[in-house]
């Protein structure tokens, strides 16, 4: 396996991007901020991983662990960040039920259930900010879900736009996206108004 320095650089960016979102919503929205952690952590071990030839299969195994908690963790966090950010708390708490039953459950699920379940873990978290972003009409959450989204449908596989590896925009779609929700999070939510009686 040859080095993947463009990959390398993406996923360097990627974690660039998202250890500077943890910092900056440390002291307002921890849970978003852990979300972006775990991000940048698998982007971090991603960096390592291609850039060498020959990569070690702990380094490999790690990455792969942590960009799968990136996805079924990290992202659901930041959902959650962002409900309780809106003072939605149903919503915050579907989004961390959700996760709970998919690590309780996938040890008994097939590989390509394991899979699919992973995808609607990560799925409903991005639905849930889509449809509470619109609601509350915050464009800034509207346009990381819509990046999240788009990551998704780009995928990693095979070569994107300008002879790009797709894994390269997906990595740039997750910056647009991480970026976009640190700048929604620091935000005031907008109150509520209502008819005084």
């Amino acid at each position: 396996m040859k080095a993947q320095l463009s990959t390398s650089l993406s996923d360097l960016i990627l974690a660039l991007v998202s250890y500077h979102g943890t910092w900056s919503l440390w002291q307002h929205n921890k849970m978003a901020s852990v979300g972006l952690l775990i991000v940048a952590m698998a982007a971090s071990c991603g960096t390592i991983r291609f850039y060498f030839n020959r990569p070690s299969e702990r380094l490999i195994c790690l990455h792969t662990t942590l960009s799968w908690l990136g996805a079924t963790l990290g992202l659901p966090f930041v959902a959650v960040g962002y409900a309780q950010h809106n003072q939605t708390y149903i919503v915050a708490h579907a989004n961390i039920a959700v996760p709970v039953a998919y690590f309780l459950s996938h040890k008994f699920l097939s590989g390509e259930l394991r899979k699919k379940t992973a995808m609607l873990v990560t799925g409903v978290a991005i639905l849930s900010v889509l449809i509470l972003s619109t609601l509350k009409f915050n464009p800034y959450a509207l346009t990381g879900a819509l990046a999240y989204v788009a990551s998704g449908a780009v995928g990693t596989d095979g070569l994107g736009p300008l002879d790009l590896p797709r894994v390269d925009w997906f990595h740039y779609l997750l910056v647009v996206g991480n970026v976009a929700f640190v700048l929604a999070l620091s935000q005031r939510a907008e109150p509520v108004f209502y008819k005084k009686h």
